[in-house]
């Protein structure tokens, strides 16, 4: 299994960036990650879903459970990328079991102004009608962040430890 893993890695760092681009819910450029593309392999959660995840778990590290649609086309299996067709004639009829590795899967972070910028933009009318005191703290935010803060755009493997940003 792990030595599948690498070996798809490595086959998929070879691939042209204009192929994982144009392949909706396989492969994730972090770009389209950030930008919250609906393309995306996988799924957004929300830092407040998150809280309420973990609000009640003592022991670290916390854990979450998150549900997301996978696709992995035959393609992108390394013993058939050499092929563009699977005749029945060569292989007759292909029965293909998946074991997935909860460790081969990758999360990052999107930046917390760009989501706040986001919420803003696509619950604007409700904010308006929430009052200006609500708008106010919003502008400030943006105005007061910080040139020091340290964003990193980067994924993370599952399993593996990452800062979160939690609070601005």
């Amino acid at each position: 299994q792990n030595d599948s893993t690498t070996e798809q890695f490595i086959y998929n760092t070879v691939k042209p960036r204009s192929e994982k681009n144009n392949r909706k819910h396989i492969h994730s450029l972090y770009d389209n990650i950030h930008k919250y593309d609906t393309s995306a392999c996988g799924t957004y959660v929300t830092i407040r879903e998150i809280e309420e995840a973990i609000k009640d778990q003592v022991s670290v590290p916390y854990t979450m459970p998150i549900r997301f649609r996978l696709s992995i086309p035959l393609d992108d299996i390394l013993i058939f990328s050499g092929f563009t067709d699977y005749p029945n004639s060569l292989f007759g009829d292909l029965k293909i079991k998946f074991k997935i590795n909860p460790n081969a899967f990758v999360f990052a972070q999107v930046n917390p102004i760009i989501s706040m910028a986001k919420y803003y933009t696509m619950n604007k009318t409700d904010l308006m009608a929430s009052g200006p005191d609500k708008l106010k703290n919003i502008d400030l935010l943006f105005r007061n962040w910080s040139l020091g803060y340290q964003y990193t755009k980067q994924f993370t493997q599952m399993g593996c430890t990452a800062d979160l940003i939690t609070k601005i």
